[in-house]
This record gives structure tokens, C-alpha cells and sequence, in this order.
């Protein structure tokens, strides 16, 4: 059979949907020895440059949503079997292809407040059609299959889970551009109002006032959308000495940062599955996340969980990891054992044998 793969979720710069975009690919290609694959995209990059078929986005705005729904009719004159479609995004009008459709999480349907108006009302119009247009669905964690069939009545079987298959191809680096002579808390994550930040900065903020802490706290990822409340409030708590942020940063930097840290803090309001959680874990990093969604799914028992929307419950966890080195230690050990957990080689398989 010949599969076409659409990329435009793998950017040179990624972020989680990307990571895991990547990998699952990678993790397909290399399973799989007999069928054909090759990459639909509107760009070329490092990714897809060597088996792409381009097709040319024209949208001057709205220029993912109207390319997804542009492009079914364009893979009419594609010689494809199967779309393999990763973006997440959806559309209305079906591929004549039998397409296998991503589904990373139903944020914007639970949590509409942290979205733009824009993306609820597209996706409100063109998600349950995409889903029942698809001959597949795969999902990234058992808790977005529950959510599925729970909001949209999809049937069990016709979704498949495929956990993201970390491997760490990063090399060891002995220090970044950064200067760091101090412990820190880090966050890695889009600034956006859904991963929680401000709640991150309000229990730093606590802690510091009532604590002789000598940890700063470090934030890392691309600006996202409402990423000013995050700034006023570091300024708002005059905090600008203790918070650092900087910015997207390359995978060596990333794993610098987890390998040194005290401890990860990711506090989400909801994920799909939650990449940086599993990223800390195995970089052998202790870490602080939700107790909702997919992260206890992700976490098991090697991390902290609290209540995303409780200051104090995070504060706490804090104090804990910071006075607590014996289970700093302990944390790291599970995390990685943990990892054992979140295979995904027998998950690939089974969606190989469900494209046949």
C-alpha cells in the first residue's frame, strides 16, 4: 500500500504535537518494511524534504484550517491508499483515501475559556464530521479514548491508543548560553493560559514570602496565545530578579535544564497526554503535575500530583521537593522506571495490522 503522511504538525521548532508527531512517523517507518510512505506538506523542511509531495497553501488567513480542508480534494490526483492525517486539525470534507485521523485532546471542547473564539467555533462546525468521516482514530493517552467516547459516542474499537515513544537521541552538553550558578525550578511548556503558569508564579510568590528559598524559577517555551497575563504578573509580584524566561530552546538546552533542576513543575489544566511530563521523568528529573486528565495516566506513581487550580497544594509540593532531597532521589527512580510503562512498539504494531 502507499500512505501519505501530512507533516505540517513537524516544524524545525516544535512543540509536544510535533515531538510526538515525529516519533510516531519514525517509529511506523521503521516497522513497517512493506508498505510505501511519503509526506504531503505546503512547506519543505529538514523532516520532509527527501519524499515530499507539495501542496501549495494559497489561504492568506486561516491558513491551517482552510488548507485541511482543501487538501482532500487535492489528494484526488494523489496515487495514496491511506492519509495518515497528524495535524489534529479537522475538516468537513472527507479524503477519497481511507484516512487515519490524530486526536492529541478535546481541550477546546472541555476547557473553551483557554482557547481562541476562532478555533472553538471551527472546531465546534468540523470535529465530530472528521471523526466520523475517518476509517481510524488515534489518540495519545487512554484518557482522550475515554474522552471520545464519553463527548463524541465514538465506538472503542475504532480508536486506537499510541502512547509518544521518547527517545533520547540528544546529546550530553556541559553547559548552554545560559549562566546558571544557582538551583532552579523549571517549567518547559507553551505560555498560554491552559498550561497554568500564573498559578506556577503565585505559589512561587507564596513560598518566597514565607520561606528563605534560594531556588529561582526557570520558564522555557514559545509565547502562546495570552501570554501577556504571564508577564504582567511577574512584574505585578516584582519578581523579575527570580523568574527567568527564555524563550524556545533547543533540545541539548532542554536537557541540560531537566538534568539540573531541583525539580519539573507542570500544572496543567489538561493534556492529551503531556510530553514535558514524560520528558523530566526520563531525564531523571522529580516532578510536580496535575492530578486531572491524562497526567496521573502519564505520571503513575513517580510523581507529585495536585490540584491544578490550588496555590497552596502546589506551594506545598514545593516546600516539599525543596527540603526533601531523600525523595528528590527517591522520584528520580521512579520516573524512570515509569518510563517502562509508556512503551508504545506493541501500539504500533496494532495500528499497522489495522491499516492492512
Amino acid at each position: 500500500m502507499k500512505i501519505g503522511i501530512i507533516t505540517d504538525s513537524i516544524r524545525d521548532q516544535s512543540t509536544g504535537i510535533g515531538f510526538y508527531a515525529k516519533d510516531v512517523v519514525t517509529s511506523l517507518m521503521e516497522a513497517d518494511k512493506k508498505n510505501e510512505y511519503f509526506f504531503i506538506d505546503f512547506m519543505q523542511t529538514t523532516f520532509n524534504k527527501e519524499i515530499l509531495i507539495k501542496i501549495n497553501n494559497p489561504f492568506k488567513y486561516f491558513k491551517t484550517y482552510l488548507w485541511h480542508n482543501y487538501i482532500p480534494f487535492k489528494t484526488k490526483n494523489i496515487d495514496a491508499d491511506v492519509i495518515l492525517n497528524l495535524s489534529a486539525c479537522p475538516h468537513f470534507f472527507p479524503f477519497p483515501q481511507k484516512e487515519i485521523f490524530f486526536v492529541y485532546d478535546i481541550s477546546w471542547y472541555l476547557y473553551p475559556k483557554y482557547h481562541p473564539t476562532s478555533r472553538v467555533l471551527f472546531y465546534k462546525f468540523f470535529f465530530k464530521k472528521c471523526l466520523k468521516n475517518s476509517k481510524t482514530i488515534v489518540v495519545d493517552s487512554i484518557s482522550t479514548k475515554n474522552d471520545l467516547i464519553k463527548y463524541f459516542e465514538i465506538p472503542a474499537e475504532k480508536i486506537y491508543v499510541i502512547y509518544p515513544g521518547y527517545k533520547d537521541n540528544t546529546r550530553d552538553v556541559k553547559k548552554i548560553k545560559y549562566a546558571i550558578d544557582f538551583p532552579y525550578i523549571l517549567f518547559i511548556g507553551t505560555m498560554e493560559p491552559r498550561k497554568n503558569v500564573e498559578s506556577i508564579i503565585k505559589a512561587y510568590k507564596r513560598l518566597k514570602d514565607t520561606q528563605n528559598i534560594k531556588q529561582k524559577l526557570i520558564l522555557c517555551g514559545k509565547k502562546g496565545w495570552l501570554f501577556e497575563n504571564i508577564f504582567n504578573l511577574i512584574k505585578k509580584f516584582e519578581l523579575e530578579k527570580d523568574i527567568l524566561y527564555f524563550g524556545y530552546i533547543t533540545n541539548e538546552e532542554k536537557k541540560y535544564l531537566y538534568k539540573h533542576a531541583d525539580f519539573f513543575v507542570y500544572p496543567s489544566y489538561y493534556e492529551g497526554f503531556g510530553i514535558p511530563v514524560l520528558e523530566a521523568m526520563s531525564n531523571g528529573c522529580p516532578t510536580i503535575t496535575s492530578n486531572i486528565s491524562s497526567l496521573p495516566e502519564v505520571a503513575g506513581n513517580a510523581a507529585i500530583l495536585v490540584k491544578p487550580d490550588s496555590e497552596q497544594e502546589l506551594a506545598n509540593a514545593f516546600k516539599e521537593l525543596i527540603h526533601n532531597k531523600t525523595l528528590r532521589e527517591k522520584m528520580k527512580k521512579k520516573g524512570l522506571e515509569q518510563l517502562e510503562n509508556l512503551s508504545n512498539e506493541k501500539q504500533i504494531i496494532s495500528l499497522l495490522d489495522s491499516i492492512k
